[in-house]
């Protein structure tokens, strides 16, 4: 299956709430089964055609989108990130001194 995310401001939220709402959507298999949204609740439903899904999607605080973004990165990993460079040149540096110094030592 194929995901797609948006997060949207909800013109229908308080403004004062300072929220934005996280849409996930499963891409169905053309001509097979129908595509899925997230909602409110946490479950999945897929779209009655022509009609309005008020509970789509769930609806976080704007000040945790910053942490969400930090738990993904921490969990799928920083592969072009700076600091995981870094860490990978440190580890390899670390070996690679440990097998000359052992050679010198012989």
């Amino acid at each position: 299956m194929r995901y797609r995310a948006y997060i949207v401001e909800d013109p229908m939220m308080d403004p004062f709430l300072r929220a934005v709402r996280l849409m996930v959507v499963e891409d169905g298999v053309p001509g097979v089964t129908a595509g899925s949204v997230l909602t409110e609740d946490g479950t999945w439903r897929v779209p009655v055609e022509g009609t309005a899904m008020h509970d789509a999607g769930i609806i976080l605080p704007r000040e945790a989108l910053p942490a969400i973004e930090d738990a993904v990165e921490r969990w799928q990993g920083k592969a072009n990130h700076g600091a995981t460079e870094a860490a990978v040149l440190r580890e390899w540096l670390a070996v690679e001194r440990g097998r000359v110094d052992k050679a010198l030592d012989r």
